[in-house]
């Protein structure tokens, strides 16, 4: 009888290992760099995000659970001598090529909450990115059903003229 009763503890025991989730879940970082995205009021340029590329999200992609968190780390040139407020929008079309073809059809992801002084060049940290971010179900949507998709660089002022240099450093739970 008390080996019935260690081996029924024993299967329990197990049985409730595999169904907590905290024991099969892990945390994924990945990083993408966006190459140069430089727009003007008269010129929008677009960056083609492809999560696939990275081997361990491509390997992990169907067991994502939950997107944790996504920001934007890198450099934001304002080109010209105005205040511009930097954005970026995205979609899963890539043929936006006027402020107004992305801003009626795309979904704001970041924006800085001030102006950027003319002709500066203004530094995101990795809390600053966290904070800007927006619409972060849509994004969310996007990494987890997607996997690519569409980045587009705007200010909410014109005429501007920005450079955007920065890298997509997103955290996922992955699990089974």
């Amino acid at each position: 009888m008390k080996k019935i009763l260690i081996l029924g503890i024993i299967i329990l025991f197990s049985l409730s290992l595999l169904s907590c989730d905290s024991w099969m879940t892990t945390t994924q970082t990945f990083t993408y760099e966006i190459d140069d995205i430089a727009s003007t009021d008269q010129d929008v340029e677009m960056y083609s995000l492809d999560l696939t590329t990275n081997e361990d999200y491509a390997e992990h992609r169907d067991q994502i659970r939950s997107v944790d968190q996504v920001s934007i780390v890198g450099r934001i040139t304002n080109n010209l001598e105005t205040e511009a407020s930097a954005q970026i929008w995205a979609d899963t079309s890539d043929a936006y090529t006027t402020v107004e073809g992305v801003t009626n059809n795309a979904t704001l992801i970041f924006a800085t909450p001030m102006p950027l002084p003319g002709g500066s060049i203004t530094s995101i940290d990795w809390s600053d990115g966290l904070e800007y971010m927006e619409n972060t179900d849509y994004l969310n949507d996007l990494i987890i059903n997607e996997g690519q998709f569409a980045l587009y660089g705007l200010a909410a002022d014109t005429p501007f003229d920005i450079t955007i240099e920065a890298e997509v450093v997103i955290t996922v739970t992955v699990g089974r």
